[in-house]
């Protein structure tokens, strides 16, 4: 029967200054031998069960060694875990998983490896049911995809570690802030976060967080790519995140709603009538801005919406605030009556031209 799981909370800590000789060496030898029998490349240690050490020690949890879901795996290694104990992602790693790229292409080459080459970082948690994702977002999917392409039950390459909050943010943002693909939103987020979390206290000490590129980082360079993290939330509602973006756009709308002090909650109001959520680029909000502090000077902005029979909305118009026009099909229409589609479009956009003119 397997053993409950035991709180790290729980666990006493040692008070020797050195772990217990035989119990280490009952665990190395259980692990070698685990990563043998199941093939593993060298320098993996296979995570071992409490039932498998001798019947004196199995409840005990040595230095150096964490438990989780009723096993002890050692921290600071090289190891291989299902990839179903990760329970959850830390919230300082302002990655979204939605937005990653090319994870297909991941998942063929951890299939032609076995796994992913690179690990992720982890950290148990406190309940000991499973793992938090300190890092590696992108592997972690692409495993999940190579075991549903393949059926095969192939594990997730991690390295354990004890980290407090802090930590992991500086870990997780250092790690982001290398790839090429991360975006504006989620650079500003993470920025944002390693500031309001207390990670991080100035300015100064964002700089080794930012982007490597051909400019010097700096404190100015820092104020600019938090731009996108300042935009209020009830505004950034109504933006899809998903479409070309500038923080070069994000610091003129920031700029906008700084004249609109005192009236923020009437344009608020005002998006909410007009506008659709995760909708419109930056762009058009700052159109959208402008009517609302100069209505007589410009046409309004407005949206419509086609629904399926489902209640989803696979398509929407947008009359913007200079008078031009926007159709924008949702990624689930299929092409097959896509013409068709855009056609009953045109119509309703013709039909209500004469009333905003």
């Amino acid at each position: 029967m397997k053993k409950p799981s035991v709180p790290l909370a729980a666990i006493a800590p040692s008070t020797k200054s050195m772990p217990d000789p035989e119990l280490l060496d009952a665990i190395v030898d259980k692990a070698t031998y685990g990563a043998k029998s199941r093939n593993l490349s060298s320098g993996t240690v296979a995570p071992i069960s409490p039932a498998e050490l001798p019947a004196d020690k199995a409840v005990k949890v040595p230095e150096g060694c964490v438990q989780v879901d009723g096993e002890v795996f050692p921290l600071n290694k090289e190891i291989d875990v299902e990839p179903d104990l990760i329970k959850s992602i830390f919230i300082g790693n302002k990655r979204n998983r939605s937005r990653l790229r090319n994870i297909e292409e991941l998942a063929k080459s951890i299939i032609s490896v076995g796994r992913n080459t690179e690990p992720v970082k982890l950290r148990a948690l406190a309940d000991g049911s499973g793992f938090e994702l300190i890092k590696g977002i992108r592997r972690h999917s692409g495993v999940s995809m190579a075991r549903d392409l393949t059926g095969k039950d192939i594990k997730l390459r991690a390295i354990i570690a004890e980290l407090g909050d802090s930590e992991a943010a500086k870990e997780a943002a250092l790690e982001n802030s290398q790839r090429n693909d991360l975006t504006p939103w989620e650079l500003a987020d993470q920025l944002k976060y390693l500031l309001e979390s207390g990670a991080i206290s100035s300015m100064e000490e964002l700089v080794p967080y930012l982007p490597t590129s051909k400019a010097k980082p700096d404190r100015s360079l820092v104020y600019y790519h938090l731009e996108p993290g300042k935009i209020p939330a009830q505004v950034r509602a109504y933006i899809n995140e998903d479409l070309e973006m500038t923080t070069l756009d994000a610091k003129r709308l920031n700029k906008l709603l700084k004249t609109i002090d005192g009236a923020e909650s009437t344009f608020y109001a005002r998006l909410s009538e007009n506008c659709l959520k995760n909708t419109h680029t930056v762009k058009e909000i700052i159109n959208y801005l402008k009517d609302f502090i100069s209505p007589d000077e410009r046409p309004k902005m407005k949206t419509w919406s086609l629904s399926n029979g489902e209640g989803k909305d696979i398509a929407t118009i947008v009359l913007n605030a200079r008078g031009g026009s926007t159709i924008k099909l949702s990624k689930d229409v299929p092409s097959s009556i896509m013409d068709e589609l855009v056609l009953i479009l045109e119509k309703r956009l013709s039909e209500s031209q004469p009333s905003d003119s």
